[in-house]
């Protein structure tokens, strides 16, 4: 069974249904409470398609308000030295082999139909192992869209502000395993998948409908999109880079509230969708969640449990 699904199912939707789009559109932000304390979790895109007016008034109290602001990983020189120095050495092949021959005959006819369409060669694609291959080519359609040059939401906030707020929920090596360590059968099911989109453009639909979403905070869009693209809760691409990262990362949401810490975590938008996103599975741990709905100045005077900050 093939990566790409088609929309969430009829419970899923149902479950968004009521967060779909708040009053003032703008990216999900959550208010997640217990009884005398509050953090917030954003959801966030790592690259931005075109300059994007993002940013609420809500979002910015929040961030002012906290004294940690947790991200996946803290993108600090450090850590990019990190997965730099993994792709080069986790990401080709050492042993004589080379990706052409771990592919048969119509799974390289796809794969080099994607090669030529993105302006590679065979001979440089030929030297990587499948997941970096498939990076390289996703890589190829972020720049035709103008992506590669624009910062997305962690970028932007990390370098406002200062490197003893910030907090990693995962490390880089944490972040690399990710996709250099998934199976050889998992990495060429993505290599195929991303070159199958690539060569029928609908890559491009895909970019449209998530960035979309996203900025308007329409959940429900956004999930049918992640469902399209990774699956549906319960098939291991969608548990492996969300489901399962989810509940990991339950934990320290949960240690944040109980320690009274004022604190915003920014994480990917599809963190925060469906039944085993971060709100949901907050919700089922018996925290108040709500979705934070006003964009303006009232934000600060809010009802504990509406849209307000705590005084």
């Amino acid at each position: 069974m093939g990566w790409r699904r088609h929309i969430a199912g009829a419970a899923t939707a149902l479950l968004l249904a009521s967060a779909a789009l708040p009053a003032s559109a703008a990216p999900a932000l959550w208010r997640v409470a217990d009884d005398d304390s509050a953090i917030w979790i954003f959801g966030a895109v790592h690259i931005l398609d075109q300059p994007r007016d993002w940013r609420s008034l809500a979002f910015d109290l929040a961030l002012a308000h906290a004294r940690e602001v947790w991200f996946e990983m803290v993108l600090d020189a450090p850590s990019i030295a990190t997965l730099t120095r993994l792709s080069i050495t986790e990401g080709y092949y050492s042993d004589g082999t080379t990706l052409w021959s771990h592919l048969d005959a119509d799974q390289a006819k796809r794969v080099e139909a994607a090669v030529v369409a993105a302006g590679l060669t065979r001979e440089a694609i030929g030297q990587m192992r499948p997941w970096l291959a498939s990076t390289t080519l996703a890589a190829t359609m972020s720049s035709e869209g103008g992506m590669a040059s624009l910062a997305g939401v962690e970028m932007t906030v990390g370098a406002e502000i200062p490197a003893n707020r910030q907090r990693g929920l995962e490390t880089p090596e944490e972040q690399f395993a990710l996709i250099g360590g998934m199976s050889n059968e998992d990495q060429i099911a993505a290599l195929l998948e991303t070159a199958d989109a690539l060569t029928s453009g609908q890559a491009e639909a895909d970019i449209d409908d998530l960035y979309g979403a996203w900025i308007s905070g329409n959940q429900v869009g956004l999930g049918k999109t992640i469902n399209s693209g990774i699956g549906a809760p319960g098939d291991k691409l969608f548990d492996r880079l969300l489901g399962d990262r989810n509940k990991r990362w339950l934990p320290e949401a949960e240690r944040l509230l109980e320690t009274n810490v004022p604190a915003i975590m920014i994480v990917g938008a599809g963190h925060l969708v469906g039944p085993v996103g971060l709100p949901a599975l907050l919700g089922q741990a018996g925290y108040e969640v709500a979705r934070v709905e006003d964009t303006g100045a009232a934000v600060l005077d809010g009802p504990r449990m509406g849209t307000g900050l705590p005084r």
